[in-house]
């Protein structure tokens, strides 16, 4: 086959190296890989995947941790704590531990193999297996206006008050921190999680930043909580990058100096509200510490990472001027339909310190969310027997509306007005939650409580202030009230939705809010949310490579999920879902019927039925594909014949690397087929080509044992021009959907080439099936 120069020329460039290459409706691109990478699809591109063997876990133990007993009433037990984590270490003899916990979580982050993780769960001792994903603190670049400077003048500058910082460190002899950290100075000390060491010297230039907004001191600025003692903890590294474990590990830390605000601008994307991060969140605020998140830098609704969407969380987004930011996440959190983000503040070209000295503007709810910290703090030195959720509830109260939906700007942009405030509501936004469809008359309660620590009584009406329509009603018990000085109240709110007069909302971001108001001398503005759709909720046992929602009616979603559970609003009817995970597992769902609330517990355990093949040699010798040199590459697809939708997934790399693992899969009737290939190159002039596909449903386990006969032999001569030396030959696997097409191909620039003639022997199993996988083969020059 004769090739155009321009891709002779471009391949010389790369024939050195080991590439993935993936062709998505004949648009190609290039992976990098030493030893092998996975893809999946999702919608029209590729994802790409790990395909290490190895994965790293937070494993949660039964035993209670510290603070899970201290809020019990308990006393914790450190014997039964430390026998739990031995008995996991002693089951797991070949992990590598990274991390212990007992704090805020009794856990052990650790690395094992990807096929122990079924069996780790199951171990009597463990109470759940997590994954321990990577954490990240990344700015939005700065634009050419003029910057923010934080220019305090509030008298609470937060005196007294112990401050932690979890971020990339903190370059504490920057002349805005007075040069030195220790006893007396403003970074009164901190740890570096990701060396271990004493000193949280920052290599990245984030946290120093964060930090100057907190607590910087010059002639340029001047932070809000100037007068705390700042302790910063280093769990990103030079990349500003971390995992959940180093983050947890810093938490506890940060629980052991006694902080009482801790500010943490970073996340990871997706999350829960009952996911490590946010777990340990929830838990440290009810143990006493305020705890503010940044909402992260998505723009997109329900795009808040983790630890900002816990429940108990401060978490900001990012204002420019008197609007909210582009650039930042929204809510709601779609697993409870909680508001979020709870505030807003100033993130857009805000002046600070800068790592090695002098200042930069940086953007981001990175940066906004310090000056909630520092406020937050202020709080606490005006009033020190505060709980963490009085200040919480104070500093959304008192932010002030920029008449934006609840989901883009929580309760509105907070400045330092809110430390001059003398009334806060709790809740301070009310969360419905979901309204069922099929139900004609929904109804809710939830109550109120208002603080007054002015020095006078206070009269306040209950009234809704907006969002107001037919079929949604309002009554407030009592609807009038008085509150004395330094005192409280409570009103009893109920809703009624009348599901008859109220359509389906169609996006997570369009439910039903609007603003509850008490009306007095300082009036209170509560907002709400509920929403009224067809929802199907997933949880998954462990993140899955990628979802597919499908109906007959013409729906189709593919996603590639970043965490243990997401969420999907449907039109009423019923549907079939097929989630794949590590190591072809299939777990396939058929006719789930959505026409309220559908939750759907879904676990890569599920897939029960191994579906394995023994490839053989030119000889009938069974090969075994772990110890045999060359490259090899597959493609597999699992079509919805009704749609012709299809979950595919792709990969390649050294055969030496490739384990012939079996396919798992769940009951799954013939509206599904499946089909596999892999090309396995032994070396450049001898190729194998293994087929196989299931058409008649899947009930029970099945191994296709192949035998010399199965192999057809074909000799391919390419033609090359007579000036060509050397030539590697290419073989693209492909799968043509109804919707979409993939092709892959591994190769090895590194390999022995094909020589004069340019023959090839291949061998390939005879075709029983229609299944739409083919094949194309060409020749490059080196």
């Amino acid at each position: 086959m004769k090739n155009p120069l321009t891709i002779l020329l471009l391949l010389v460039t790369i024939a050195g190296a080991q590439q993935l290459v993936i062709k998505t409706n004949g648009v190609a691109k290039n992976y990098p890989a030493a030893d092998g990478i996975e893809a999946v699809a999702a919608g029209n591109a590729a994802v790409t995947l790990s395909a290490d063997t190895d994965i790293r876990l937070i494993v949660e133990l039964r035993s209670p941790s510290r603070i899970e007993e201290q809020l019990n009433g308990r006393s914790f037990s450190k014997t039964v704590a430390d026998r739990s984590r031995r008995s996991l270490r002693s089951a797991l003899p070949d992990a590598e531990v990274h991390q212990e916990f007992e704090t805020i979580i009794n856990a052990i982050a650790l690395t094992v193999k990807r096929s122990d993780v079924e069996r780790i769960a199951h171990l009597p001792e463990v109470r759940a297996v997590h994954p321990d994903l990577t954490v990240s603190a990344a700015p939005v670049d700065a634009s050419s206006a003029p910057p923010v400077v934080p220019n305090s003048a509030a008298a609470a500058t937060g005196a007294g008050v112990r401050i932690g910082v979890i971020d990339t460190g903190v370059d504490y002899l920057h002349e805005a921190f007075g040069g030195r950290m220790g006893s007396g100075a403003v970074i009164a000390g901190g740890y570096d999680l990701v060396n271990n060491d004493p000193d949280p010297m920052d290599d990245n230039g984030h946290g120093t930043h964060v930090t100057g907004i907190i607590c910087g001191n010059s002639a340029t600025l001047s932070g809000a909580a100037k007068d705390a003692s700042v302790f910063v903890y280093k769990a990103l590294d030079q990349s500003g990058n971390g995992t959940t474990s180093a983050v947890l590990a810093a938490i506890e830390r940060a629980i052991a100096d006694s902080v009482q605000i801790l500010n943490m601008s970073l996340g990871t994307p997706g999350g829960s509200p009952d996911d490590p991060l946010s777990s340990a969140v929830n838990r440290a605020v009810r143990a006493g510490i305020v705890v503010v998140v940044a909402a992260g830098n998505t723009g997109e609704y329900t795009g808040i990472s983790s630890p900002g969407v816990a429940p108990l969380a401060l978490t900001v987004g990012a204002a420019d001027g008197p609007a909210v930011a582009s650039f930042s996440s929204k809510g709601p959190e779609v697993s409870t339909y909680g508001i979020k983000p709870d505030v807003v503040a100033q993130g857009v070209n805000i002046l600070s310190a800068k790592r090695g000295g002098g200042y930069v503007a940086m953007s981001g709810t990175s940066m906004a969310a310090p000056f909630v910290t520092a406020w937050a703090a202020g709080l606490k030195q005006l009033h020190p027997g505060w709980s963490a959720d009085r200040i919480r509830d104070a500093v959304i109260t008192n932010a002030r509306s920029l008449g934006r939906s609840p989901f883009m700007q929580g309760h509105g942009i907070a400045d330092e007005r809110i430390l001059s405030g003398t009334v806060a509501a709790s809740p301070a936004q009310l969360s419905f939650g979901f309204d069922p469809p099929g139900t004609p008359l929904w109804k809710q309660q939830r109550t109120v409580t208002i603080a007054n620590t002015g020095p006078s009584a206070r009269t306040y009406s209950f009234s809704v202030m907006s969002g107001a329509v037919p079929g949604i009603t309002f009554r407030f018990t009592p609807q009038q009230f008085t509150i004395p000085a330094n005192g409280t109240a409570s009103v009893t709110v109920d809703l009624e939705a009348n599901n008859l007069m109220l359509g389906n909302n169609n996006t997570f971001e369009s439910g039903y809010t609007g603003t509850l108001l008490a009306a007095g001398g300082d009036s209170i503005t509560i907002p709400y949310a509920f929403i009224k759709a067809p929802v199907m909720q997933l949880n998954f046992n462990e993140v899955p490579w990628t979802v597919l929602v499908v109906n007959t009616a013409g729906y189709a979603r593919t996603i590639a999920p970043k965490t243990t559970g997401t969420s999907f609003i449907l039109p009423d009817g019923q549907y079939d879902v097929v989630t794949s995970f590590y190591g072809s597992r299939f777990v396939i769902r058929e006719n789930v019927a959505v026409n309220g609330r559908s939750v759907l517990d879904i676990a890569s355990t599920q897939a029960v039925y191994p579906v394995s093949f023994v490839p053989v040699d030119s000889t009938g010798a069974v090969m075994a594909l772990g110890t045999v040199k060359g490259t090899h590459s597959f493609i597999e697809a699992l079509v919805h014949q009704p749609s012709g939708v299809a979950v595919v997934g792709m990969g390649g790399g050294k055969t030496t690397a490739y384990s012939n693992r079996p396919k798992y899969f769940s009951a799954m009737s013939k509206r599904f087929t499946y089909g596999y290939s892999m090309t396995l190159q032994p070396t450049n002039a001898v190729s194998y080509t293994y087929d196989l596909v299931l058409d008649s449903g899947v009930t029970a386990a099945k191994n296709f044992v192949f035998g010399k006969e199965d192999l057809k032999h074909v000799d391919v001569k390419y033609d090359l021009s007579a000036s060509v030396q050397r030539a590697f030959p290419v073989i693209w696997t492909s799968f043509t959907g109804r919707h979409a097409s993939y092709s892959v191909t591994f190769y090895d620039g590194n390999a022995e080439p094909l020589r004069f003639p340019f023959l090839q022997q291949t061998f390939h199993t005879r075709r029983t099936s229609t299944f739409p996988i083919h094949y194309q083969r060409e020749a490059y020059n080196y």
